[in-house]
C-alpha cells in the first residue's frame, strides 16, 4: 500500500494541471457540504447543554389561532396542579426576558436579562461553576436582589475573577449581589447575560390578564410523552377557563421540545440546503470521474503492460482506488479550509441574533467531512477503476463517460431549476414595499434608567435634548424617536376595544402592534401619512388621548369610510374612559416581521 501511495503521489506530481483542477473541484463540493452540515449540527443535531435535553419542553398557551406567552398566575396554577397528582412533568420553571442597564462593574452596558423561578436552573440540570443557585425564597415577595451571571458576562465585566462573587452591581436603579457564575457551555435561546429572581417583579407579572414575553420550561416525567403532556396542559387550561372566564376562556395549550426555541422555522431550510450542496458534491464527483476516465484512457498502455506482467485485477483496482483516495484527501483538506472560510462568513451574518448558532468544525463535523471524503473517493474512483479491470477499455470508457455526462446534466438541471426558483422568490421579495424608506436611515438605541430618569419630565427633557442636537447635525434631514422599528421583529402588543362596535368575545379582540413615537418619527423613517395629522409636541399626558392607526386597521374596521375621529379603548374588555383614544391620523402599512410576513394591525401613540 505504501508503494501504491508513493506511486500515486508521483503520478499527481507529473500531472499538476489535472491534480489542481480535481482538488479544487472536490474542495468546492466537500467544503460546501461540511459548512452546511456544521450549521445543521449546531441547530438540529448537537445536544443542548442541559441534562437529558430530550426531556425538556416549552409550554405555551394557545388562543385565537396563535401561540401566546403564559401568565405568571397561570404558571403557578399549572405547577400546583402538576404537583398535586401524577403529572406529566417532574418540574416546571418560569423564564421571562428583561433588558437591564448594567453598571457598577466594568464598562456599563445594556445587558440581556431574565427573571426566573427558583427552580429554573435545577429544571435544566445546570449548576453554577462558582457560587450558588437561587434559593426557594426567590419566588416570594421577600426575594433578595441577587444575580447569576453568564460565563461571557463574567469574563467581560470581571475578567473571569472569582472575586466577582459577592460583588454588588446595579441593574437599572437597583443594587444586586452576584451569587453565581454559569458554565461556559450554558446557553439559552435568548443568549441571556444574567438572571434574577422572579419574586422581585411580582407586582409587574402577577396579572392573569397580562401575557408578557415569557416561557414555561418543564421537564417530562419518566415515561411521559409529549402528547400526554399536551393533553394534561389542555385539561389544566379548561379548569382555568372555568375558574377565570374573563381572562382564560377559549384558551388551549401547546407543548413543544425545547429545541423549538432555538431552531424556530429554520429546520426545513437547513435540510434543503444540505440536499442542495449534496447535489453539488455529486456533480463534483462526476466531473472528477470524467477527468480520471480521460486520464485512464491516456494510460491505457501502462495498464496493458501491468496486466501482461501478471498484475491481477485486484492489484490494478487497488492502485486506482489509492490514487482516488489521495485526490479525495487533498480535496478534503482544501475543503476544510473552504468550509472554515464559509463558516466565518456565516458567523458574521448571524452576529447579533438572539440564538446565534455555534458554527465550528467540531468533532462530529470533522467526522462528517472524513466520511464525505471517503465516500467521494469511492464515487469518482470506482468508474475509472472498473474500466481499468475491464477487457474492452475503449468501449467501456466511452460508455461510462456518456453515463456520467447524462448524470451531470440531470443533476445540474435540478440545481439550476432550484436556483431559478430561489432567485425568482428573491426578486419578488425585493419588489415588496417595506412601507418605509430604509436607505440612509440610521438607528441609535438607548435605554434610560436610574433615579435620574424616574420622572416623566426628566425623560421627556432628555429625549427632546437629544432630538434637538441630532437635528442640528449637518446632513440630517429628519430625526424621530420610536419603539418597535419595522423589519426588526421587535413588538409590543395589546388588545383594543373599538368604541362603535360590540365587544369581541374573549380571545378575538383586535390585537395590534403598538408603537410610541415622537413628531419626527414618520418623516425620519419615510412613513407616509395617508390622512389626518401626525403626532405633535402638544399631545401631552394632560391633553386628550390621540393615536394614529395604519391603513389595514382603518380598512378592517371602517371599510370605505374615514377612520379619523373614531375611538377605541386600549384594553379588553373596555376599561374606563381614561384609556379612550381618538384616531387623528392614518399611516401607511409597514412590514414589521420581514418582507415575506403578512401585514399586521398597528397603532401609534404620542
Amino acid at each position: 500500500m505504501l508503494q501504491d501511495l508513493r506511486f500515486a503521489l508521483r503520478q499527481l506530481r507529473r500531472s499538476p494541471g489535472f491534480a489542481i483542477t480535481a482538488v479544487l473541484v472536490l474542495a468546492l463540493g466537500i467544503g460546501a457540504n461540511t459548512a452546511i452540515f456544521s450549521w445543521v449540527d449546531a441547530e438540529l443535531l448537537r445536544a443542548l447543554p442541559y441534562q437529558q435535553p430530550n426531556q425538556l419542553v416549552v409550554v405555551n398557551e394557545y388562543a385565537n389561532g396563535r401561540t401566546v406567552s403564559d401568565t405568571y398566575p397561570d404558571f403557578l396554577d399549572f405547577r400546583q396542579q402538576n404537583e398535586s397528582g401524577r403529572g406529566a412533568f417532574t418540574s416546571m420553571a418560569w423564564f421571562q426576558q428583561r433588558g437591564f442597564n448594567l453598571s457598577g462593574a466594568g464598562q456599563p452596558e445594556q445587558a440581556s436579562g431574565a427573571d426566573v423561578s427558583a427552580n429554573f436552573f435545577a429544571t435544566l440540570g445546570t449548576r453554577p461553576i462558582l457560587g450558588r443557585d437561587f434559593t426557594a425564597q426567590a419566588d416570594t415577595a421577600n426575594a433578595s436582589a441577587e444575580a447569576v451571571l453568564s460565563y461571557a458576562l463574567w469574563q467581560r465585566q470581571f475578567g473571569g475573577s472569582s472575586a466577582a462573587l459577592g460583588k454588588v452591581i446595579r441593574l437599572d436603579d437597583r443594587a444586586y449581589t452576584v451569587v453565581g457564575i454559569l458554565p461556559r457551555q450554558f446557553k439559552d435561546y435568548n443568549q441571556t447575560d444574567l438572571f434574577v429572581p422572579a419574586g422581585l417583579f411580582l407586582k409587574d407579572i402577577n396579572d392573569r390578564g397580562s401575557h408578557s414575553d415569557c416561557d414555561i420550561i418543564a421537564r417530562l416525567a419518566p415515561g411521559a410523552t409529549l402528547a400526554a403532556a399536551e393533553t394534561q396542559q389542555r385539561t389544566a387550561m379548561q379548569r382555568l377557563a372555568q375558574a377565570y372566564p374573563a381572562t382564560n376562556a377559549e384558551e388551549s395549550a401547546v407543548v413543544r421540545p425545547i429545541r423549538a426555541l432555538f431552531v424556530g422555522g429554520d429546520a426545513p431550510m437547513l435540510w434543503l440546503l444540505l440536499g442542495a450542496v449534496g447535489l453539488v458534491l455529486l456533480i463534483a464527483c462526476a466531473n472528477v470521474a470524467n477527468l480520471m476516465l480521460i486520464r485512464t484512457k491516456a494510460r491505457e498502455q501502462e495498464w496493458a503492460i501491468r496486466a501482461a506482467l501478471g498484475a491481477a485485477r485486484g492489484r490494478l483496482l487497488r492502485q486506482m482506488l489509492t490514487e482516488s483516495v489521495v485526490l479525495a484527501v487533498l480535496g478534503g483538506m482544501a475543503g476544510l479550509g473552504a468550509a472554515e472560510l464559509a463558516l466565518s462568513g456565516l458567523r458574521q451574518l448571524s452576529m447579533g441574533g438572539n440564538a446565534t448558532p455555534d458554527l465550528r468544525l467540531s468533532l462530529p463535523v470533522l467526522a462528517f467531512a472524513l466520511a464525505v471524503t471517503l465516500a467521494t473517493a469511492l464515487l469518482f474512483g470506482l468508474a475509472p477503476a472498473r474500466q481499468v479491470i475491464s477487457r474492452g477499455l475503449k468501449k467501456t470508457t466511452s460508455a461510462a463517460r456518456d453515463y456520467l455526462v447524462v448524470a451531470e446534466v440531470a443533476l445540474a438541471l435540478m440545481l439550476t431549476l432550484a436556483a431559478g426558483l430561489t432567485l425568482k422568490s428573491f426578486a419578488k421579495l425585493t419588489q415588496v414595499n417595506p412601507g418605509f424608506r430604509p436607505a440612509q436611515t440610521l438607528k441609535l438605541r438607548a435605554s434610560l434608567a436610574g433615579p435620574r430618569y424616574q420622572s416623566e419630565t426628566a425623560l421627556i427633557a432628555f429625549e427632546r435634548g437629544v432630538l434637538a442636537r441630532l437635528e442640528a447635525l449637518p446632513g440630517v434631514s429628519a430625526v424621530g424617536l420610536g419603539t418597535s422599528l419595522p423589519m426588526t421583529n421587535d413588538h409590543s402588543r395589546a388588545d383594543v376595544t373599538i368604541a362603535d362596535r360590540p365587544d369581541a368575545p374573549h380571545g378575538h379582540a383586535p390585537h395590534p402592534d403598538l408603537h410610541d413615537i415622537s413628531s419626527g418619527y414618520l418623516a425620519a423613517l419615510g412613513l407616509p401619512l395617508l390622512a389626518g395629522r401626525d403626532v405633535a409636541q402638544s399631545d401631552q399626558a394632560t391633553a386628550p388621548l390621540v393615536a394614529l392607526v395604519n391603513a389595514s386597521f382603518a380598512k378592517q374596521f371602517w371599510p370605505g369610510q374615514s377612520a379619523l375621529g373614531r375611538q377605541f379603548w386600549l384594553g379588553h374588555p373596555r376599561p374606563d374612559n381614561h384609556r379612550l383614544f381618538t384616531i387623528v391620523g392614518v399611516v401607511g402599512d409597514t412590514r414589521q416581521y420581514g418582507l415575506d410576513a403578512p401585514i399586521r394591525l398597528e397603532v401609534y401613540f404620542p
